[in-house]
Formats: C-alpha cells, structure tokens, sequence
C-alpha cells in the first residue's frame, strides 16, 4: 500500500501537467439553478499532450519476489539505503485476491473526504477520480463504510484523491436514478487517462448504514488503525536508539518473511529509512506457530512512563452483585487498532535480514502502550463504567440483572465500539450467557468461581524441581489465594524455599505442595459483595499465623491468612489476635472502610481491645492502625451460629471454658455417653459428672437419664427401687395428613417376582395408605431405602412413626437414620399390638383379599 501512495502521489504531479493546470486547486461549481444547464466541455484540442511515461503493473508475487531479491520498485536495481533510481518507471501495487473481492463487493460508489453533497453544473476540466476509487482498493487513508441511497444497501469507498462523488452505472440502475443532462463528458483519472462518464446530478438523499451494522464484529482481516487515539512512544528529542539484530536460524528466515509480508499487505507496517532500530524475535506457540516480537527494551528505558492507572482484578469483579446475564466482547488485535502518532513512528522501526520496517499502528511490546489502550478503552465507554459493562484493555463484560435490560446494554456497548470504529472479533465473544469466564475467574449468579482450565493447570504441575519452577507455582496458586482457607499457612513450608540456599526437597514441603492443590481443586464459590449489608470479619490466630474470612452472613466474601514472622512466635496470645486483626482489616480496607462492620475473634484476649490501657510500644502500634474504622465486637447466642464469651477456638477444637463442646453430629455424642457411662454402669449422677468433666454438650442432663434408664447391662443386673409406672397413655391425635403415620410389616406371602414381604404405611390422620412390596430376607438398609423411594420421595420428612419392636426399627440404623433427620420413632409395648392397632387392621383387610 505504501507504494501505491508513492504512486498516486506521482500520477497526480503527471495529471496537472497533463490538465496545464499546475497547481490550481480543483473549482467548486457554482449552485444549481431551477433548471440547470450542461456546462461547455473545452475543446479536443485545448489539453495538452500527455509525457511520455512508463508504467507497469505488479501482481502480489511480482511484489514479493522484488522484496525478496531486494530490488528497488522503481527500477530494476538492487536497492540499498540512499538508492536513486537511473531510469525510472510507474508501478501500480495491486493485491489481486484483494482487488477481486472488493470489486465483487463495491457498488463502485466513492465519497470524497470534503462532504460535497451539492453538486450544479460542473466544470469536467476540473473533475478527477483517483486510481483507488477506480481499482476499489484499500490504503491507509481510505474505508468501506455502508451507506443507504433512497433505501437501497450500497457500501462506498472513502477517499481522498476524488474531487466528487461518483456512481457506476449498475449503482444507477439498482437506485432508479437518471442524469439529469442527457451531454457525457468525460473524467481524468489520476494517472492522466480520460474516463467517460454519463451525465451528473444534483443533491439526493443518504446516510451511512450504522443501525445494527456487523461491521463492529468484522471478521476481516485488515488490521488498518481507525480509532481516535494516537500512540507517543519517546520523550522528545531523544537520540537515535539503534540495536544490532540478531542473527536468525535459517528455519526461522521463511517465517519472519512471511509474517512481514502479511503486514505490509495489511498495512500494519512500512518500509522505514528510519535512524531507530530494534531486533526481532521468533518466539514459538504452543500449537507450533509462531509469535513475533520486537526487542524495545532500549527503546523503553528511555520513554517517559505513563502512569495511567490500570485496573486491578478484585476491585472490577465487585461490582457484579445480583448480575444475571452476560456478554463476553474481545477486541480483534486492540493494539493494532490505535494510530501511532506521526512523530513516533519512525522510533518503533525494527531490522531483520531482510529489510528495514516501522509500525503505523501501536505495536506490542512498547511500555507505555498497555496504559495508552487501556485509557483509550476507558475514553470510550467511561459513561457507562460501574453501571453494566467492565473493561480490562481489550476484554469487555456487559452484565445485568434481566434480560431485557442486557438487550439494551449490549445494543449501547456496539453502538459505541461502532462510532469509535473499534471491530471485534467473533470467534472470542459470547453472548446472553448466564456464565462467563472473565480474567481468570467464572461469574455467575451464584458467585464467583475459579477458572477450570486454570485449577486444571495447578492440579497438573509435576512437583517443584527448582526454585523457578516452584515460584512459578506459587505464583498461580496465588492468584486464587482468596478462594483458599488457611492459603498462607499452607504454603508456607514453600515459600521458605524461595530463600536463598534454602531450595530441598523435604517431605514437609512435598505435604504441603499436595495439600495446596487439594485446597485449590475444591476451593468454594465466593459471593459478590452486597454494600448495603454490613461487612463481618471473622478472625482467630495460632501459634503460628493468623486466619480470617470476610463474609456478609451466607458464604464468605473472601478469606486472607499470613504465616507469623519469627519474631511473633514468642508473643502472647491476645497480641497475636491483634495482630492478626489488624491486617485483616487493612487487607479489606476497599470494603470496610467508612461503614460500620462487625468482628467476631476470640472474646477473652480482645473483650476490651479499645478500652484497655496500653502499656507497650508494639500495642500502641497496632492498635493506632485500627483508629477510624468503625467497629464492633461480636457476642452472641450459640444457637445463633455466634461466639458467645465462654467459647473459644483452639487448635481447631471449640471450647466452652476448658470443656470440649461434642455436637449433635453422627453418633459423635452416642460414642461419648458410651464412653462415659460403660466405664462402671453407675447411676444419672456420677454417669453426668464424669461426662461434664471433660466434655460439654448441651441439655445432657436428660440425655444421661434417657441413656441410663435404656442400659440393658443396667435393666438386666440392678433392681427397680421405683413405684410401678402407671397406665399408658393414648397416642396423640394428628394435626395434619402425612405427619404421622404407622408402619408395618406382612410376611409369609408367596413369592411373586422375588418378593414375599408387604411393607404396609398408614396415614394415622387421612387413613390413606401405601403397600410396598418388599423381598425377604430384608435390612434395616433396604427398608430405609424403599421408604424413601415410596414414601419420602412422595410425601416428605414426618413429624412421628410408630412401629413394633421389629428388629429392623431398634437398631442403630433406623434409629440414627431418623434421629438425623429430626423424626420422632415411637415404640409399641413389647406383645401389645394394641398400641398400633391402625396398622394391624389395614393388615387384617390385605390378607383378606389375598
């Protein structure tokens, strides 16, 4: 392309010699009139006679092949830095797969820079057309742009080399239009020849075809700069920076050819005689290709760095509460669509083997371009920042609450990308999505996730084998350190490593490089922060570092832990809570500070944090770090899932005052009432004051009565000292259908398809029942499983069952099973089938129809 301008720019010295003209800028007719009227065309033989001139035509091959031997494009010398030409000829640059397909796609119709809409009569000694609105070709300073004439779809070339607006006579046909003289005349083209042309017209009506346009989503590959932003890459008046390139493998020389190549034609590039030089690199892909890149390091240690900030990860991904849906936009080559500014472009030049070339556009590897596009991205879609779209350089996410306002918020992001002429590329967008993979995390409405691919990645690392490798490692996992509990102390026998002279290969740090990629291939979805809810820090410290974990009541915020220095082992324990107090509230300073928040820590160490005389320089320190948070400590009831003062966490254990708490997990508590009872089988007393001794567990009391009276060892060996029990009491009458029920068993039926046995359920309160047919010999398993497939899946969890004394219902099983699931399990008396007489006369109507 940048011949073609050489060229044209000569065809036009060539046309005003043709035309006599010299340099008298092209008229502007005068307004039509109520009827116009054909201008007088001069005379045949008032132009004068064209120079002689020799011009050729170069097709893409004949191009490379010239830039491959090295010979100059004017003539057929060898060209070198400072080569004039002997005999001089004009060549026209075409690009033939190029050419062919925007013929294809022209309507032939061109607009000319100036605007000119109004056209009277015209002066044709004064009308031009150049040679790429003719051949339909792209440059730099040309563009296709959409364009609707009397609602017909048409796309024009934009140029600057016309002096009007032109139509081929197929655009005139599909249009409807007429010349409005019926006199042709004819147009010079800027190489000299003379085109003829049918007639002209006045002013009509067009407008450019921007609504819903694709062309934001262009998949061509022209990477031509179109945005407003221009790149500046040194301070100014810098001396020359020129490095010597490197010499390449002779595999690598077809490549770096190709590659240019592919840029010039794109008009990335040009052929630069500038002073500046950087060397080139090949660096290989993993699909086997291979990625270029310019060595600037010279070139940035003497740019003025620009501090434009970029955005940090944490803080965009907080304005996604109650997001729902999203949309995914990448920009096709971001850089490549920012114009380096005119006076810099000269200092992004580059050398290899076989030319001299510099960037039009912003290339990558400049240190100040990462914030000139980020600012860029920033300018375009700054109104609407923090409201349903995030950017971070070319990586767009629009989100929203509904759908019908995400169909609105994508239609606003593509109208701006498109007025800002900033094209994306398709392969790498998705949309409407409920998910969306962004910066190395997954959003959704459920939270924030870590990437698949990346956890996948982590799970895969071989083992650390150096301190490189190791660092790499740590450096991954630490991008998802918020995800993990306790990150800090598990990685901490690993980052001792990473010390000078310190690099082994003991099994401490084997353990904890398996555990951390444990930690990281189950860490849990994390919520967006809500800040119209208050903020709670839960926080507790160890011998050897400190945790914490930011949440707003459900699932944790984030979670931050540090490993102590050596110098913090030997304080005590309440400075060690300070201490980790106080970082974690400086981590969270972006949430918690200027709003009222909440601290759950150890009661006994901080219970009097602020209004406890300090009387050491170290507490003076850290508690002045926390002046101007606002702040409460956290004492509330057990069971509501708080801290209350006698409790206290140690070494993972809860503890109430010096007593284990055992909760109401499993048969956790069955095993310590064994324990505590079977030592001598003695009474309620004695049985609650070994247990109370060791271990805490709400309302024992009457659970050590329960357990005492039902101790068979007991019943069968010691005497009743108590009065007979009295008369048994009916069963209470239900409230509600499928809240109680009765359930029984009817056996010795002939087998039918393997079963043999009726497992019969009665609804004591709607005297609807289910039979479920069963094979024998059954399991306290198997019964559980078909009462949960017939009557659970059905129905619900019950608030009762009575039974017999069916082994299948004493034991552990059943008894557990139910007992988790909060259902009460009533007996009947041992050879007293009265007490389920509901189930005995469904029974009784069953057998009889047998």
């Amino acid at each position: 392309m940048y011949y073609a301008r050489v060229y044209e720019q000569r065809a036009n010295a060539l046309q005003q010699a043709f035309l006599g003209c010299g340099t008298r800028p092209p008229t502007r007719p005068a307004p039509a009139t109520a009827t116009p009227t054909r201008p007088a065309l001069p005379a045949a033989t008032s132009a004068a006679p064209a120079p002689t001139r020799t011009f050729r035509r170069l097709t893409s091959a004949e191009q490379l092949e010239r830039r491959r031997k090295g010979l100059s494009f004017n003539c057929d010398e060898p060209y070198v830095s400072g080569h004039t030409c002997a005999r001089q000829f004009y060549l026209e640059t075409v690009d033939d797969a190029e050419v062919e397909a925007l013929t294809a796609e022209l309507d032939a119709i061109t607009l000319s820079e100036a605007g000119v809409t109004t056209y009277g009569p015209v002066d044709a000694t004064a009308v031009a057309v150049s040679l790429h609105a003719m051949a339909g070709i792209k440059t730099a300073k040309t563009m296709l742009l959409p364009v609707t004439i009397n609602g017909e779809r048409l796309t024009a070339l934009v140029n600057t080399g016309s002096t009007h607006n032109f139509l081929s006579g197929d655009a005139m046909r599909r249009l409807a239009l007429q010349p409005a003289g019926s006199e042709k005349f004819s147009v010079t083209v800027a190489n000299g020849d003379r085109l003829a042309c049918q007639g002209w017209r006045g002013r009509f009506p067009s407008s450019l075809a921007t609504s819903r346009s694709p062309s934001t989503a262009s998949a061509s590959t022209s990477s031509t700069a179109t945005s407003s932003t221009s790149h500046r890459a040194l301070l100014p008046d810098t001396a020359p920076v020129a490095v010597r390139p490197y010499r390449y493998p002779q595999l690598q020389k077809d490549e770096l050819e190709r590659q240019v190549a592919v840029m010039l034609a794109q008009g990335i590039i040009r052929i630069s005689t500038s002073p500046f030089s950087a060397p080139v690199l090949l660096v290989r892909k993993p699909d086997g290709t291979w990625h270029f890149c310019i060595d600037y390091r010279a070139l940035n240690a003497l740019t003025s760095k620009d501090k434009f900030p970029i955005p940090v990860v944490d803080e965009l991904l907080d304005d996604l509460h109650e997001a729902r849906f999203f949309t995914k936009l990448d920009l096709r080559s971001g850089y490549h669509q920012v114009r380096m500014h005119p006076d810099d472009i000269e200092k992004t030049a580059f050398r290899t083997h076989h030319g001299h070339f510099e960037f039009l556009v912003m290339p990558f590897g400049l240190s100040n371009t990462p914030a000139t596009f980020q600012a860029l991205m920033n300018d375009v879609l700054s109104p609407y920042l923090r409201r349903f779209v995030l950017v971070f350089f070319d990586d767009i996410l629009i989100y929203s609450a509904s759908w019908a306002e995400h169909l609105q918020h994508v239609a606003i992001i593509f109208n701006e990308l498109r007025a800002h002429r900033l094209h994306l590329k398709r392969s790498k967008c998705s949309f409407g999505t409920t998910s969306a993979a962004y910066l190395g995390h997954v959003i959704s409405a459920d939270g924030l996730a870590m990437d698949t691919d990346k956890v996948a990645a982590v799970a895969a690392w071989p083992i650390r084998r150096s301190p490189r490798a190791l660092r790499g490692f740590l450096g991954l996992a630490g991008y998802y350190r918020k995800y993990i509990r306790d990150f800090g102390l598990i990685a901490a026998p690993l980052t001792r490593l990473l010390r000078r002279d310190a690099f082994s290969s003991d099994e401490e740090a084997t353990t904890a490089f398996e555990a951390l990629q444990r930690a990281l291939t189950t860490g849990p979805v994390l919520q967006m922060p809500d800040f119209d809810i208050p903020f709670m820090v839960d926080c507790d410290a160890s011998g050897i570092g400190f945790g914490a974990v930011l949440h707003q009541g459900e699932g944790p915020l984030a979670f931050f832990s540090r490993h102590f220095a050596a110098r913090h082992h030997k304080l005590a324990a309440y400075e060690r809570e300070l201490i980790g107090l106080v970082q974690a509230v400086h981590h969270w300073r972006p949430y918690l500070w200027g709003r009222s928040f909440r601290v759950r820590t150890d009661p006994y160490n901080l219970k009097f944090l602020l209004d406890q005389r300090l009387s050491t320089i170290p507490q003076h320190q850290w508690i002045s770090k926390l002046f101007g948070f606002d702040f409460t400590g956290l004492r509330q009831r057990l069971d509501a899932g708080e801290l209350d003062a006698p409790w206290r966490l140690d070494e993972g254990l809860l503890l109430h005052g010096r007593r284990i708490f055992v909760p109401d997990h499993g048969d956790l508590r069955h095993q310590v009432l064994t324990l505590a009872h079977s030592a001598g089988h003695e009474g309620v007393q004695k049985t609650l004051h070994r247990l109370r001794a060791d271990f805490y567990i709400p309302g024992d009391g009457a659970m050590v009565r329960d357990w005492v009276r039902s101790c068979v060892t007991c019943q069968r060996n010691k005497t009743e000292t108590l009065r007979p029990a009295g008369l048994l009491q009916l069963l209470d009458v239900p409230s509600q259908v499928w809240a109680d029920i009765s359930l029984d068993f009817i056996e010795g039926l002939p087998k039918v398809g393997g079963k043999s046995v009726i497992l019969t359920v009665v609804d004591r309160f709607s005297k609807y029942a289910h039979f479920i047919a069963m094979g024998h010999p059954y399991t306290a398993a198997s019964v559980a499983r078909a009462f949960f497939d017939g009557i659970v899946r059905l129905h619900g969890f019950l608030s009762s069952i009575v039974t017999d004394r069916d082994p299948v219902f004493t034991g552990h099983v059943w008894q557990d099973l139910f007992r988790l699931a909060g259902v009460k399990l009533r007996m009947s008396t041992a050879f007293h089938p009265q007490t389920d007489g509901q189930s005995e006369v469904v029974n009784k109507v069953i057998s009889m129809y047998l």
